[in-house]
């Protein structure tokens, strides 16, 4: 949630949350109204065949402490079939501009490409629609949902992306990438390609937005969007690329999104990879932490690879307590630590690198 930059002579409150209905749906669907939790059931199984919800972004008016009138629903989308890469952060932008971001909604067990659920594919991605039978190289479901953008002909979804919008109405910003399409989805986007941007926020002083991406197996990345405003939508190449590399998974696919992707990698490396790759152990005994700037071709490990006199400079001590890479006086979280218990909150599966619920932290 985020207070209005002028609260509380603008007496509003910016909420974004998992609704427990498909988009343009009714809830409760599958909990009760009233209750504190909305589980998923079996059948159909949280992590099987999933129950879908989607997420909302919100304003509420407050009157002291009293919410009055009644939920301004701003913008109803993300769709999500699997208990993880919901939701992400909402927050106030330098200008009075309303940022958020959302996950893929998709499994954290396997390459989902939309083959999945009951019905099969239920939030109704090409080819096809709900039901549909999803396969290799046409399928556009599941965690390829972050790819949406690229592809023509169908409505762009919110999900793996990064927004910035109007905060009385929901709709995307003069000055967005893609504030001239016809699609009000895309208008609203200036980054995607993002498995599950928990977190980000803004390097002080600057419209340079840092973002938090949770990874699957191999890499955590902390992605940088220098230039909110700029004519090009940022693509941080999830699910086809994982960090550096091509994701396993989804490049042995064989999908087509992915494969055009790599094949415009490859004629422009420094649009959509790092180029430079630093050394990593062999497995790693901890998840890879990384900067990754897909626009300039920059990585750059954080974590337990910043000197302690980098640490401690005031602007980036800050940006890294925010991030959770470290305390208000610059030193490096204790494995196991977390900042805010509020970055627990549905971020992936128990014990699984880089899908911390609490038991491992997001960020070192």
């Amino acid at each position: 949630m985020a207070l209005d930059p002028n609260f509380p002579a603008s007496p509003y409150v910016y909420v974004l949350y998992t609704y427990d209905a498909e988009i343009g749906g009714t809830a409760p669907r599958w909990g009760t109204p009233g209750a504190d939790s909305d589980p998923c059931p079996t059948p159909p199984g949280p992590t099987s065949d999933g129950c879908l919800v989607s997420g909302r972004l919100s304003r509420l008016q407050a009157s002291g402490n009293v919410m009055i009138g009644s939920e301004q629903v701003l913008i109803g989308d993300w769709c999500q079939q699997y208990p993880s890469h919901s939701i992400g952060t909402v927050e106030f932008g330098p200008g009075g501009a309303l940022y958020a971001s959302g996950g893929d909604g998709a499994s954290f067990n396997f390459a989902d490409y939309g083959q999945d659920g009951n019905p099969l594919n239920p939030c109704g991605d090409p080819p096809g629609g709900v039901g549909a039978v999803m396969t290799p190289p046409t399928a556009q479901g599941g965690a390829l949902r972050c790819q949406d953008l690229p592809t023509s002909g169908d409505p762009v979804s919110l999900d793996g992306t990064v927004i910035r919008v109007d905060p009385a109405t929901g709709a995307g910003l003069s000055g967005n990438p893609l504030f001239t399409s016809t699609d009000a989805n895309a208008r609203r986007i200036i980054a995607y390609g993002l498995r599950n941007p928990l977190r980000f926020t803004f390097r002080p002083g600057t419209s340079e937005l840092w973002v938090g991406d949770v990874g699957w197996n191999d890499w955590e990345e902390i992605n940088r969007i220098p230039t909110p405003t700029d004519t090009t939508a940022d693509n941080f190449g999830w699910p086809c690329y994982e960090g550096n590399n091509r994701q396993a998974g989804y490049d042995g696919a064989n999908l087509s999104i992915c494969e055009n992707l790599y094949a415009e990698s490859a004629r422009s490396p420094s649009r959509t990879t790092p180029t430079t790759t630093p050394a990593r152990s062999s497995p790693p005994t901890l998840p890879d932490w990384q900067l990754l700037d897909r626009r300039a071709g920059v990585r750059v490990q954080l974590g337990r690879h910043l000197s302690r006199r980098v640490r401690r400079r005031p602007v980036l001590r800050r940006l890294l307590a925010r991030l959770h890479l470290g305390d208000a006086q610059g030193r490096r979280r204790p494995p196991g630590s977390w900042a805010d218990p509020a970055v627990r909150r549905g971020s992936g599966q128990p014990g699984q690198p880089g899908d911390g619920t609490g038991r491992q932290p997001l960020l070192p």
